[in-house]
């Protein structure tokens, strides 16, 4: 696939005035890395790149904060609210391990005469519509490609990149324990030997304690089903982030588990859930019933107007008509809920 993100790349960035790159919302190490090197790319053409991010600092999760920050220097970061202002009409957009509108941070993307986009999630109707899409949902990461990308163009990069490229590689196959090829460790070993130094690699993932603690007590509440299935919900209202559920569901597949989910309040009015697989099971599929999405082995939803509870029972609900997961008390949860709505109502 490097050589055909190659071929157009010469096309089209040559073609270009500007460069923009754009990676999903709620930047994580696989993301950042990615921009990263598709600035390094744009450089080499000699375009001027922009990366547009809207995230605040202080919500950057801590390891990739420490990328960004190491790389702050030699990118050009500037805010949704100001591409305008950059815009000639003959500008390219870099669309990075994401393929979806609704999760970045540009809206009016028919401001751009050309988009690529280069991913490793599935599609659904909210991907950007664009002929040049280069989405690989059997490859490990982003990084995976840019690693690759920057191969190809014979760039050479520090050992930052080379660690922020690792890094992205070692987050989205949970330490290489999913969806790690021949291909991912030979890529991992190159790295290695561009600089890349698996002790400092390490460091990005050192768990803040407060937020271990809290990983720890939804994870407290996993129910194990049959077919090696393990499902974490916190029925008690506490607040989590997104990447808090995801670690829960990434921690859950240490177990003799083939598939973990992780649901919890996100803000009010809005549940989120984080879904994990070994393989066997396509997560996307299931979190598109959500209106959510990701690829066979990652995947999340968000709910607005619902409870955990209530997303507790529909998902189990979809394990059991879909994968004969069992369950014993699904409707009878149900009928509970409905009791209790029905007693509210009468009031």
């Amino acid at each position: 696939m490097e050589n055909q993100i190659k071929k157009c790349f010469d096309k089209y960035i040559l073609e270009s005035d500007n460069v923009f790159i754009v990676v999903h919302n709620k930047l994580d190490l696989d993301a950042i890395a990615s921009a990263i090197s598709l600035n390094l790319i744009g450089k080499k053409f000699g375009k001027e790149v922009y990366l547009v991010i809207d995230d605040k600092l202080e919500d950057i999760e801590s390891g990739t904060k420490k990328v960004f920050l190491n790389s702050k220097d030699d990118l050009k970061i500037i805010k949704s609210n100001e591409v305008l202002g950059f815009l000639t009409g003959n500008d390219l957009l870099l669309v990075a391990d994401v393929n979806k509108s609704d999760m970045i941070a540009i809206t009016k993307l028919e401001l751009f005469k050309n988009i690529i986009i280069i991913d490793h999630h599935n599609e659904n109707d909210k991907t950007i519509k664009t002929d040049k899409k280069f989405i690989d949902i059997n490859i490990s990461s982003t990084s995976e490609i840019m690693a690759g990308l920057l191969e190809k163009f014979d760039i050479e990069f520090s050992s930052d990149v080379a660690n922020a490229l690792l890094a992205g590689i070692t987050l989205d196959t949970n330490k290489f324990s999913k969806k790690a090829t021949v291909k991912t460790f030979e890529t991992a070993s190159n790295l290695i030997k561009k600089g890349a130094d698996v002790s400092e690699v390490s460091n990005f993932f050192v768990e803040d304690f407060v937020q271990d603690r809290t990983i720890q007590k939804l994870i407290d509440s996993a129910e194990f089903y049959a077919y090696n299935v393990a499902i974490a919900a916190d029925l008690k209202d506490n607040l989590y982030t997104q990447e808090d559920l995801a670690k829960s569901s990434d921690y859950l597949l240490k177990y003799n588990v083939s598939l973990a989910l992780s649901i919890g309040k996100i803000k009010d009015n809005l549940v989120g859930i984080s879904a994990r697989s070994k393989g066997l099971i396509d997560v996307s599929k299931i979190m598109s019933i959500f209106d959510g999405g990701g690829n066979q082995n990652s995947a999340a939803a968000k709910i607005e107007n619902s409870t955990v509870e209530n997303i507790l029972i529909n998902l189990k609900k979809i394990l059991y008509l879909n994968y004969k997961v069992k369950q014993n008390d699904v409707f009878q949860k149900e009928e509970e809920i409905s009791k209790k709505e029905d007693k509210i109502k009468s009031k």
